[in-house]
């Protein structure tokens, strides 16, 4: 029978498939499940990746309900014959499969909308282990399942990302925690804009308090994940320890609530009643995908214009072949123009122009790869600045994207507080 959820403490992830012990895929699943289950207070204990051969599944599985009441599977509830974790569970509880009515209606539904019919390979995924009771999956067609097993509770997800997010967020960490549980456990902040050097120095002492949180810093390569984490100390503590934190990082620290820095520039935008729109050359689109990646940006973004050569920036927004020929496509006057340009022809309160060099060839002595410039067009003028950066291409392209984002996300938040 399934343990007393409410008690749960501590967990074990299992997530399987070959992609992921040869190396062809990285595990974010994993990572994903054990931050959420941190945000309600539950620590993770162990985390193991296992191929598709059922007898290393079953000895997994017996290893890892001997050392957490919970165990998470993800991956294997596929219709193939590789697809293996609901036999490794069923082996494991020492039941068999059988057919759960409710999970075949729905891949029978989830077909017939799309004008198919479910094959028979389709229709594995309808066996759950006996006596186990079915996670609904909306967004794909393998359902996931929970069982007991003495007093381990197994829940078996399937391995597409958000397939699998989705579930864990609606179903899996309501059951753990049905009232709440207890008080968020873990914050994590987003820093965009402060080299990692800085920002540790900032909050050196923090870190180095063994009375206090336990804080962390992780670099990604537009942006800083701050995570605190409460060692014994109660949610009071963890509370005052962010709102420090976020007093010496500022400006550069997004604001309570979101998650991504888009998320929170088109919520600001959709607050003001203001738009924005984008006119994109060494970036390709980057910076207008990033923000469109967020639901309801249509509100504040009705388009974008991709601009890689001259002739086209001449003929779609209004740059002038005299300042081309006389500064470059590469310069602050070429980014200006595409602001203002973008601006006016998309009728919006705001405009991005965007133009530099992301390599790895063609750079100059006077402009090598990395040197971006990017203008803001808004009410009150048009300001810019000059980036110079490192690494990859596709480095050089997400910084810029995540920088244009920024200043802007600044620039609103200067105007809302009056400055």
């Amino acid at each position: 029978m399934d343990s007393d959820s409410s008690s749960i403490t501590h967990a074990a992830i299992l997530a399987s498939g070959e992609e992921l012990v040869t190396g062809r895929r990285v595990d974010t699943n994993s990572h994903f499940i054990q931050r959420r289950l941190a945000s309600i207070g539950i620590s993770v204990v162990q985390c193991r990746q296992v191929g598709d051969g059922i007898e290393e599944l079953v000895r997994c599985l017996e290893e890892l309900r001997s050392v957490a009441p919970l165990v998470i599977t993800t991956g294997g509830l596929g219709p193939t014959e590789d697809d293996r974790m609901r036999d490794a569970v069923a082996r494991t509880a020492g039941v068999p499969l059988e057919e759960d009515p409710a999970a075949r209606a729905e891949l029978e539904r989830f077909f017939a909308e799309r004008g198919r019919v479910a094959s028979p390979s389709n229709l594995r995924q309808a066996q759950l282990p006996k006596g186990a009771a079915r996670l609904p999956n909306p967004r794909g067609t393998a359902p996931g399942f929970r069982v007991g097993i003495d007093r381990t509770s197994v829940i078996s997800l399937p391995g597409v990302p958000f397939e699998m997010r989705g579930m864990i967020d609606e179903q899996v960490l309501p059951w753990l925690r049905p009232e709440g549980g207890e008080a968020i456990r873990e914050i994590s902040l987003q820093v965009v804009g402060l080299p990692e050097s800085v920002l540790g120095e900032r909050i050196h002492r923090w870190m180095a308090d063994p009375s206090g949180p336990e804080v962390a810093v992780t670099a990604h390569e537009a942006w800083i994940t701050v995570t605190l984490w409460n060692r014994d100390g109660g949610p009071e503590l963890l509370k005052e320890t962010e709102k420090a934190i976020r007093a010496v990082l500022e400006p550069h620290c997004l604001s309570d609530g979101y998650s991504t820095l888009e998320e929170e520039v088109v919520n600001r935008l959709i607050q003001r009643g203001e738009t924005v729109s984008t006119a994109e050359s060494c970036t390709g689109g980057l910076a207008a995908a990033r923000l469109t990646e967020v639901p309801g940006a249509s509100a504040v973004f009705p388009g974008a214009v991709v601009t890689y050569s001259n002739a086209e920036k001449v003929r779609n927004l209004a740059v002038t072949e005299s300042d081309l020929e006389q500064h470059g496509a590469v310069s602050e006057t070429i980014a200006r123009a595409m602001a203002e340009g973008v601006r006016q022809r998309c009728q919006t309160t705001w405009g991005i122009g965007i133009t530099g060099i992301a390599g790895p060839e063609g750079g100059t002595p006077d402009k090598p790869v990395g040197t971006v410039h990017v203008a803001w067009s808004g009410p009150a003028g048009t300001i810019h600045r000059r980036l110079r950066l490192s690494g990859p291409r596709g480095v050089i392209r997400l910084r810029t994207a995540v920088t244009a984002w920024e200043q802007l996300r600044q620039a609103l938040s200067v105007e809302d507080r009056g400055g």
